[in-house]
């Protein structure tokens, strides 16, 4: 196909995206209002060696938009940190994974429609998308994010260690 004739096409798409409730691209920082949504998952004990997808881990359903305003919740940014028993960040020496998901909600056709978008594992602590950029994730009843954190120990033998994890969502 041509480049001319593929020009209607991708401006019918970008305007599809356009109309569809999507933050303006390169809107400054205060035009636009950023939410933060911060999840906690505590005393994930760590007791012996496990080594990667075999720790103690534990997972939080929710919603970011619960009264479902718009048809779409836009991610901009994701961080998670481990926590030491004070609250202080620590090495992420014992960071597995820290997944997000998307899953039908209990009692719905999709309760079992599992969608992975977005997972940090050890040495990378977060992501931001650029100005203008953004994860789209739908914002629907019957639809629920699902977030899951894993911790990993490879290296100590003989450890009795109580960690925390911090994960932040920006929308």
């Amino acid at each position: 196909m041509p480049v001319a004739s593929r020009t209607p096409i991708l401006l019918l798409f970008l305007s599809v995206l356009a109309s569809d409730a999507m933050p303006p691209l390169g809107a400054a920082p205060g035009e636009l209002q950023e939410h933060t949504k911060t999840l906690v998952f505590r005393d994930m004990l760590i007791d012996q060696r496990y080594p990667s997808m075999r720790g103690p881990s534990e997972e939080v359903f929710f919603s970011l938009d619960p009264d479902h305003q718009s048809r779409h919740v836009w991610l901009t940014r994701y961080r998670a940190e481990v926590l030491d028993q004070d609250g202080q960040v620590v090495s992420d020496e014992h960071m597995c994974h820290v997944s997000l998901a998307t899953i039908g909600a209990p009692g719905t056709a999709e309760e079992q429609v599992y969608r992975p978008q977005l997972s940090l594992s050890q040495g990378q602590q977060g992501i931001r998308f650029p100005s203008g950029y953004a994860l789209r994730l739908e914002s629907r009843p019957d639809r629920l994010l699902v977030m899951n954190a894993m911790a990993l120990n490879n290296n100590e033998a003989s450890v009795h260690q109580n960690v925390h994890f911090k994960a932040e969502i920006g929308y």
